[in-house]
């Protein structure tokens, strides 16, 4: 059981034919439809699911039979909502359906790269290690958030109290100047009048205000929920400054790590090609993903593709390369992952001093317009009285 894009079920057959797989039945799928009321429903936290698979783990390890320790998990289970997907788990298991299949079912939680990884370890009787790796993986994405979000403190507490100085300026101090000013005839500075504008738009239009506010986000979400529009601020995202080096080391080390894992589970390279473009967050990596996933089904290299895509630095290429030669892709593909890695961890650490430059630039701004619209009107003030 799978799922794959096609633009009709001939497409999805003779793309799986290509795969070397005879599929038995295409089925299409129908999206779902959410009512107002899907909001509202608990979610699985990636934590809950890093927790469970780094259970599994232990005890495969330990070997204690699957559903007896699916039998515990789910007593030890804190969340409400996991617990249910344990037991329909154990239920399907049960019906006999393999631990693969019963994940499958989950869509909304387990990533066709997770369900594919564990079908490998079925087959070839090392499901321990497969969560082992899994459990690496996921833990490691969830500690690079956690030190982003570290890293962001800083700056954005900065900006949050500039902004709140600027807002107090801007309503209670600003508009003091108006009367004056009118009174004697005067017209205020070009800076005074942009926060006597903002002060407007604060005290007397808040409401328009905000809801031309959710109107962009509205449309802006609307528009990078089209593959054209999510091509393109996906695109945006890897060339802006730090963020998007920091963005693209990211997505390729979950590549290398993921490609490397399903190769080694032997899961054939186009397959996997395809299950990795799915699982990464951004469609401009992805395109070049399956690209290369092309290249490979022409007969090509994947180190050749790569080169062409321009996504890769010349010393990972060079690895894949070598990888190919010497039949150790899947080897040396750890190395690259953990490059990618490396240079993440590297650019989070040094977040703070990276991004100083845009943060002054930034608050340097506000403060400028703060300074010439509070400072000119006392200057042409003390000017006219003199």
């Amino acid at each position: 059981m799978g799922v794959m894009q096609g633009e009709s079920s001939q497409a999805v057959a003779d793309a799986l034919g290509k795969q070397g797989y005879l599929p038995m039945s295409i089925v299409e799928s129908k999206p779902m439809r959410l009512s107002p009321m899907d909001l509202f429903k608990p979610r699985i936290k990636r934590q809950d699911l890093n927790v469970f698979t780094r259970q599994l783990w232990t005890l495969q390890k330990a070997g204690l039979p699957l559903l007896t320790g699916l039998s515990s998990l789910r007593e030890q289970a804190a969340d409400a909502t996991f617990r249910k997907v344990i037991v329909q788990i154990i239920h399907d298991l049960e019906g006999g359906s393999s631990l693969s299949t019963a994940l499958a079912s989950q869509p909304n939680i387990f990533e066709p790269v997770y369900i594919h990884m564990v079908r490998a370890g079925e087959a070839s009787g090392k499901l321990d290690e497969i969560f082992y790796e899994l459990s690496e993986m996921g833990e490691f994405e969830a500690r690079t958030k956690e030190k982003i979000r570290s890293a962001t403190i800083y700056p954005a507490i900065t900006l949050f109290s500039l902004s709140a100085a600027f807002i107090v300026v801007t309503t209670f101090v600003v508009p003091q100047f108006k009367d004056v000013f009118a009174a004697r005839g005067k017209t205020l500075p070009a800076p005074t009048l942009i926060l006597l504008a903002i002060n407007d738009l604060i005290r007397y239009h808040w409401l328009e205000t905000t809801i031309v506010f959710f109107v962009a986000i509205f449309i802006f979400r609307w528009y990078i929920s089209r593959p054209s529009g999510r091509y393109q601020w996906d695109y945006l995202k890897i060339k802006m400054p730090v963020i998007g080096k920091l963005t693209f080391f990211l997505q390729m080390s979950r590549f290398s790590k993921i490609l490397a894992e399903l190769l080694k589970t032997g899961v054939p390279i186009l397959q996997a090609l395809q299950l990795v473009s799915d699982t990464l967050n951004n469609s401009v990596i992805a395109k070049g993903i399956l690209t290369v996933q092309e290249s490979v089904n022409e007969g090509k290299g994947m180190s050749v593709a790569m080169k062409n895509t321009a996504l890769f630095t010349p010393m990972v290429v060079q690895m894949v390369e070598v990888g190919e030669h010497s039949g150790r892709t899947d080897e040396l593909l750890v190395y690259v992952a953990t490059y990618y890695e490396d240079q993440a961890n590297l650019m989070i650490k040094n977040f703070s001093t990276l991004i100083e430059p845009i943060l002054l630039f930034v608050l340097g701004g506000m403060v400028l317009l703060l300074a010439l619209g509070v400072f000119l009107p006392v200057w042409n003030l003390s000017s006219t009285i003199s």
